[in-house]
């Protein structure tokens, strides 16, 4: 979609929009210079104050998304998260949201992909539980990311294959403790996590 023709219905004024098309493209260096432009345009006084406001919030993104983006590299996930909080919530009031800017596109893409990689690192260690925490959260974020899709097939398959283990077992317990676990990795809303819940319940 073209970005002009996405803010036109927001920033009907070219000299507003120009700028700001070039926020949404994460051109945040060119879309300050052009907003100080009609900040020191006489002409463009009645454009002033609301440039301003711009300006304040696209340096207010840029430095929030810089510093998340240092957690991230730390390693520091969930302090990342909560520093692009304040940047998605001021992205939303200066651009619609779908299609995503550019500064949302990558803090959702990075956040997704830290979860999975958490997410992955749980699966392969056989902490399901864990597992799934994570990948509900790059659900959460992005869940038309190709990374958190397989992932949640991923997840999905093995529940599925508990669920048959279950079925198949002799070992009353074994059976039972195959079937918590699945409820612990799974969507209540799901049917894997149904059938799971009313195997439980016979089992009682």
């Amino acid at each position: 979609k073209d970005p002009d023709a996405i803010l036109a219905v927001k920033y009907p004024d070219e000299r507003i929009r120009k700028p700001m098309v070039l926020y949404f493209r994460g051109k945040s260096d060119e879309a300050l210079r052009e907003l100080n432009k009609v900040v020191n345009d006489k002409k463009a006084a009645d454009l002033r104050d609301r440039a301003e406001a711009l300006q304040r919030d696209i340096f207010n993104v840029r430095g929030k998304y810089t510093e998340g983006s240092s957690l991230l590299l730390q390693g520091s996930v969930r302090e990342a998260a909560r520093t692009w909080r304040p940047v998605l919530e001021t992205d939303a009031r200066l651009v619609p949201t779908n299609p995503p800017s550019y500064f949302r596109d990558e803090i959702q893409r990075s956040l997704a992909e830290a979860y999975v990689k958490a997410g992955t690192s749980f699966f392969d260690k056989g902490r399901f539980e864990e597992a799934f925490e994570q990948i509900k959260q790059a659900v959460e974020v992005a869940p038309d990311n190709i990374e958190v899709i397989y992932a949640v097939r991923k997840l999905k398959r093995t529940a599925e294959r508990m669920l048959e283990d279950a079925i198949l077992s002799v070992n009353p317990a074994e059976a039972k403790a195959k079937l918590k676990a699945i409820t612990t990795m799974t969507l209540p809303a799901t049917a894997i996590y149904k059938m799971a819940e009313a195997k439980l319940r016979d089992m009682k």
